[in-house]
């Protein structure tokens, strides 16, 4: 953990279900005007973890799929999801003329953005950055910075939360 005004965690290992799970966990504990940048290499998770945000809303997590070609998709739940996917702009000017930046610190809603590294600096006050690594075929390793107080006791609380599920999964 680093002072100051972000939060840094790192989850090895996890395979597909604990993605999902951990997705769960962070969208049970969301709030509104959460901004998540979602940042990894194609199939590195960024989808399937957003599928367990979702259900964790309260979102039917089978209607989620990737906004590649649509751009975005938004889903009621108990807060309102807006899923955007970078993947397909190829600038920031793009990014900024689609309207999405618009979606920032929404006051009814939770901002997921795939391919978030494409924002460059346009970046809002407050965020929650989510960077996805391959381990192998099966494994995903997360690396998790926040910038600002909430966003800091946010991921606090979701890697305690998911520590604990896991602890008492293994153990029972």
């Amino acid at each position: 953990m680093e002072g100051g005004r972000r939060a840094i965690e790192k989850l090895d290992d996890l395979d597909i279900e604990q993605l999902t799970e951990f997705g769960a966990i962070m969208g049970r504990l969301a709030y509104p005007s959460l901004n998540l940048l979602l940042v990894g290499d194609l199939g590195s998770g960024k989808t399937t973890f957003t599928k367990g945000f979702a259900r964790g809303l309260g979102v039917d997590e089978r209607l989620v799929r990737s906004p590649s070609f649509a751009l975005m998709y938004i889903y009621p739940g108990r807060l309102e999801l807006v899923h955007v996917d970078l993947y397909r702009l190829k600038d920031t000017a793009e990014i900024f003329y689609s309207g999405i930046l618009d979606y920032f610190d929404s006051e009814n809603g939770v901002l997921v953005i795939e391919w978030a590294d494409k924002l460059g600096d346009d970046l809002p006050e407050n965020w929650v950055k989510i960077r996805f690594t391959v381990k192998d075929p099966h494994h995903r390793e997360l690396f998790l910075e926040g910038k600002g107080e909430r966003e800091k006791e946010y991921i606090q609380k979701s890697v305690e939360v998911f520590r604990i599920a896991k602890k008492t999964r293994e153990a029972g």
